[in-house]
């Protein structure tokens, strides 16, 4: 018996209550439940790749006005539709064993209230963001230790794209976007690095794939769902405080360290590749 899909449309539930509640802007979470929404769809009939990479880039476009607290310019307009285009995909691909976007994301926004409390910019925003996490806690039984449900791309690029527009709302400039995108580490690490190897290969980026290091890990590897699931969230966890414990450093020692530590999760990339690729 197939596992359902669309266990998502909860997150959307929870977000239009949370941002009618707060009397959030229109172009704040209208984008967020149209994104939701074609993912619901594509988890039922499928959608070409393309319609859906213009309609997310046109939700991040609308996003961006939606989540601003000043003038931007069209280029940076651009740059933020594509950040949050590419974070939403990235936390699609990366939600593929039991757990792993659940977790990442009670995790993830956790660290964002906890950073933006320190600093005094809790808002209304950052509360919608508790109440995805809150919603990612309610999910979290039904799909642990095993799967009776996923939270299929009707979740996943929903709290993608709620990531980065936070981290859009709160990045005035490049320390604070360095501080905000290290809350979801893991994920960007791992995306980039199977990317790079991808086409390396010269594999086409469009087609379904297993070839993650959290894939490799709980397929190839024979490793639990949950065990691959923690290990990704204790290095997003261990990196994020550490940059939240350095916020008031220069951006030069929060660069560095960044650096230093994808360094590290590319060791640890290419010992699994090294062993497991083959067999994928």
């Amino acid at each position: 018996m197939a596992t359902p899909k669309g266990a998502g449309l909860g997150f959307l539930a929870a977000l239009v209550v949370a941002s009618c509640w707060l009397e959030m802007d229109l172009l704040f979470w209208f984008p967020l439940g149209l994104v939701s929404l074609i993912g619901f769809i594509d988890d039922r009939r499928g959608l070409p790749a393309l319609l859906r990479l213009i309609i997310h880039l046109v939700a991040g476009y609308l996003l961006v006005f939606g989540v601003s607290t000043c003038y931007i310019g069209s280029w940076s307009v651009l740059l933020w539709a594509v950040f949050m285009t590419g974070t939403a995909n990235c936390y699609n691909f990366m939600d593929g064993i039991d757990g792993i976007a659940g977790l990442t994301a009670v995790a993830g926004f956790a660290m964002v209230a906890c950073y933006l409390h320190l600093i005094g910019s809790v808002d209304d925003y950052v509360r919608v963001c508790v109440c995805a996490g809150a919603a990612c806690i309610g999910f979290l039984p039904y799909n642990l230790p095993r799967a009776r449900v996923f939270m299929g791309d009707t979740g996943s690029i929903l709290l993608g794209f709620l990531f980065g527009a936070m981290v859009c709302r709160f990045s005035g400039n490049f320390h604070e976007f360095l501080i905000m995108v290290s809350f979801l580490f893991p994920f960007y690490c791992d995306e980039l690095i199977t990317m790079t190897v991808r086409l390396k290969n010269r594999e086409n980026l469009l087609e379904p794939h297993r070839k993650h290091v959290y894939q490799l890990l709980a397929n190839q590897g024979g490793c639990s769902h949950v065990s691959v699931a923690m290990l990704y969230v204790t290095i997003q966890v261990g990196v994020g405080t550490l940059m939240i414990l350095m916020r008031k450093l220069p951006v030069p020692v929060l660069f560095s360290f960044l650096v230093l530590s994808f360094v590290l999760f590319l060791s640890f990339s290419c010992l699994v590749r090294k062993k497991y690729y083959e067999e994928s």
